[in-house]
């Protein structure tokens, strides 16, 4: 989360509840007569939608059309900042991992220019889930006979990834901490991690062990 000095910037976000809220704690912060009711009324909500954020903060209601349309014309959100808002909105709340894939593809293109380091961890971890040669490039590294060669990996996955994949996937390995670089040798080697991910994909940990 930002602090709430600063106007929350939605491109920093992995997580729309935590924009939510911490767009709700900036707006406190520059009128101290902001409540919770006169944040979410002003996205078109009814006066009797008291407590209706702590309900989203806590996972308990997710957004609707109407609801993604009602807070980015409150938070005046241009049309990019919208565009991701939106997708980001939709990715975190779907169940289906073909909709996430689809979700999380519109959020690279909203985010292209913004980039942040959360969304970079995002995008590695997201690789790591849904392309099975991240793993295999993992365990690779344990081998003695082990050399970072993209030919020599090539053909150990039997040329079923692209060498351009195989370069990716060694960055996303080391943003993730699965893959960590000797301090005088630059020699790559696997570290002893317990991964943990969030099942929306909001939060990542790598665990040393």
């Amino acid at each position: 989360m930002e602090t709430t000095t600063n106007k929350p910037n939605v491109f920093n976000y992995m997580s729309f509840r935590d924009f939510l809220i911490d767009s709700f704690e900036y707006a406190k912060c520059v009128n101290p007569q902001v409540s919770e009711s006169s944040f979410v009324q002003k996205a078109g909500y009814s006066s009797n939608s008291r407590g209706y954020l702590r309900l989203i903060k806590n996972k308990k209601r997710n957004l609707s059309h109407k609801g993604i349309i009602g807070f980015s014309t409150a938070l005046k959100l241009n049309e990019k900042e919208f565009g991701y808002f939106e997708s980001l909105v939709l990715f975190n709340q779907s169940e289906d991992e073909g909709e996430k894939f689809y979700h999380f593809e519109k959020m690279k293109k909203f985010i292209k220019g913004h980039e942040s380091q959360a969304f970079e961890i995002l995008k590695s971890q997201y690789h790591y889930l849904s392309k099975w040669y991240l793993v295999a490039i993992r365990e690779l590294v344990s081998l003695k006979d082990f050399k970072e060669d993209v030919d020599w990996i090539h053909q150990k996955l039997r040329k079923e990834v692209k060498k351009s994949e195989i370069k990716e996937a060694i960055e996303d390995l080391i943003k993730l901490g699965l893959l960590s670089r000797h301090k005088i040798t630059g020699a790559l080697y696997q570290d002893e991690c317990i991964v943990i991910f969030s099942d929306t994909f909001e939060n990542y940990q790598a665990v040393t062990s």
